[in-house]
């Protein structure tokens, strides 16, 4: 899949269908999708997850700038 593909695909239909909404924008996630990284924010149900997607991810995608234990940038001002 392209990276530029930001269809959404039948599992994700599913995953919103269920009300599984933390799973559709982790999906999301894999994909880039610029409005995942409010999305998963807004329905993850553990804090230490969303840490752990922001950490392991792509700098540039989540527009991450670390100062003094704040993380600016797209998520602005939220302590890790």
């Amino acid at each position: 899949m392209a990276s530029s593909d930001l269809a959404i695909t039948a599992q994700e239909r599913t995953n919103v269908l269920n009300g599984n909404l933390e799973a559709f924008w982790r999906s999301r996630l894999s994909k880039k999708d610029p409005v995942a990284r409010i999305g998963y924010a807004l329905w993850v149900t553990d804090t230490t997850k969303l840490k752990h997607v922001i950490q392991s991810g792509d700098t540039n995608f989540w527009n991450i700038g670390i100062t003094k234990g704040l993380l600016t940038g797209s998520l602005w001002l939220v302590r890790l």
